[in-house]
């Protein structure tokens, strides 16, 4: 297989992911040509792309997308004809009611956070817990970064959140229960109640991430993140307090470890290894899986 790789930044992630599952990268794309030679040359690209008509030209058997959300309509609606590999989110704050009408059906969104072998262990334990009746999301942040609120939400808590949504279903606002107080989401997961947070916590020079489930057989607890300039680390994966794990550290990073499985899988489908129904029950995200992630912060900030 051959592929542009659109995003030179996160999208390197994508070529280093793409090569290790034995697909060719031919080109990489973005708007700022002087980079893009820069950045092919050093990591081996042979060719630079900033348009549909080059990547067509080019007639690559996909395209992964690395760039801004608020660039990846235009650019998947260019593409709707090949199979497409969208970094996430999917739209971010710009998805409109009509965001699926015109986007090819061979389209996945990466949502990694499923392939982490801690979160793999999680869903080993699900058949063992019965009714989940209450969830918890406590991501806390503090990078170098300019977002808005709502823009943290999505570049922090979206990750552990895609977890959720495969784990308990899709997000669902109710209108007289479900709203937002500051930072913090109060909504559904499929039928489960969530209480969902995501706040700035200066002097933690990173990322954390906190799921706690509340079950028939009691509180499974998941929690990592990593200190800038430090790999991943994911701690225990915890049942009332007893490990079930060793903990999740490698020295390649256990996070991009994650999105080389992921990225990997959507490969494995586009490639007919697995059926499309096969791929979500492994924790990939079609469209329409995805936009409802988008779909409940923009509702949460509406309102």
């Amino acid at each position: 297989m051959r592929a542009v790789v659109i995003g030179a930044n996160w999208g390197l992630v994508h070529v280093y992911a793409l090569r290790q599952a034995g697909v060719e990268v031919v080109a990489l794309g973005g708007r700022e040509r002087q980079q893009l030679a820069n950045v092919a040359a050093r990591h081996g690209i042979a060719h630079i792309v900033d348009s549909a008509a080059e990547i067509r030209a080019l007639a690559p058997d996909l395209v992964t997308l690395a760039t801004p959300a608020v660039s990846h309509g235009d650019w998947l609606r260019e593409l709707a004809d090949f199979p497409v590999i969208c970094e996430k989110p999917l739209f971010g704050l710009h998805a409109s009611a009509d965001a699926l009408n015109g986007l090819g059906d061979r389209l996945w969104v990466n949502y990694a956070f499923a392939f982490l072998d801690t979160a793999q262990a999680l869903l080993a334990l699900r058949p063992r817990l019965g009714v989940i009746h209450r969830i918890e999301l406590r991501c806390h942040y503090e990078l170098p970064l300019q977002f808005s609120p709502a823009e943290w939400w999505l570049e922090v808590a979206s990750h552990p959140l895609s977890f959720l949504v495969h784990l308990c279903g899709e997000p669902r606002w109710i209108p007289g229960e479900s709203h937002r107080l500051g930072d913090q989401i109060l909504c559904c997961l499929g039928a489960t109640q969530a209480d969902l947070s995501c706040h700035l916590r200066p002097g933690l020079s990173g990322i954390r991430q906190q799921i706690r489930l509340h079950t028939d057989a009691g509180l499974v607890e998941l929690q990592g993140g990593f200190v800038w300039g430090q790999s991943w680390r994911y701690e225990p994966l915890r049942l009332n307090g007893e490990a079930l794990t060793a903990g999740e550290w490698c020295a390649e990073d256990c996070w991009t470890r994650a999105n080389m499985r992921s990225i990997a899988a959507m490969v494995g489908q586009f490639r007919g290894e697995t059926s499309v129904r096969e791929g979500l029950s492994l924790g990939l995200f079609n469209a329409a899986k995805a936009l409802p992630i988008d779909t409940l912060i923009q509702q949460a900030w509406r309102d």
